[in-house]
């Protein structure tokens, strides 16, 4: 029963890793955009330019905008700009990810919306997360799968118990050292 379940969970992650690979290409392309929750507080996704961003807005309601370059921008509902009456957009341009700045990880912190007695009314706070940690992240489980698979065909290809690896040459019926009894016995 261990076993189905660690099959089944592996074949899951695997998945999982397809998926964000596919999402890692198409993220330099296209921006897509998750949002999981509105209301008084506002759970964004990001999928852009090879990193996860995850948002929590507090205090605003913003609505991602498709920036033209690698910008992440917003448009914050409720909020008027005094010069063209259009909604405010704040943004951000991230660093392109790099050894000195952390191979693509990004924390950031932003007070948003209109100033009401000298204080911002909401703020923002982000995380990005590079999509390969993601997807080497969910590899290590298929990749222990083969590996264990591997070597479990090759003890049984040169006699060995399947288990352990002890060798069954003296005692083919059953394994002395943790009791299998191999499948061709």
């Amino acid at each position: 029963m261990r076993r189905h379940l660690y099959n089944a969970m592996t074949a899951l992650s695997l998945l999982l890793a397809i998926a964000v690979a596919a999402r890692w290409a198409r993220s330099y392309t296209r921006v897509e955009d998750y949002i999981a929750w509105r209301g008084g507080t506002t759970q964004i996704l990001h999928s852009k330019d090879g990193r996860v961003w995850l948002e929590h807005w507090r205090g605003v309601n913003p609505v991602p905008t498709i920036p033209e370059s690698s910008d992440v921008l917003w448009a914050l509902w409720g909020t008027k700009n005094s010069i063209d009456g259009q909604p405010i957009v704040v943004g951000y341009s991230p660093p392109p990810p790099s050894q000195t700045n952390g191979f693509g990880f990004v924390q950031y912190v932003m007070d948003v919306g209109a100033l009401t007695g000298g204080r911002y009314t909401g703020s923002m706070h982000s995380i990005a997360i590079p999509h390969w940690v993601i997807v080497g992240g969910a590899l290590i489980a298929p990749i222990g799968w083969a590996v264990g698979s591997l070597r479990r065909h090759r003890w049984r290809r040169h006699g060995l118990c399947p288990r352990c690896g002890y060798d069954l040459r003296a005692t083919p019926e059953r394994c002395p050292e943790c009791g299998r009894a191999p499948a061709g016995a």
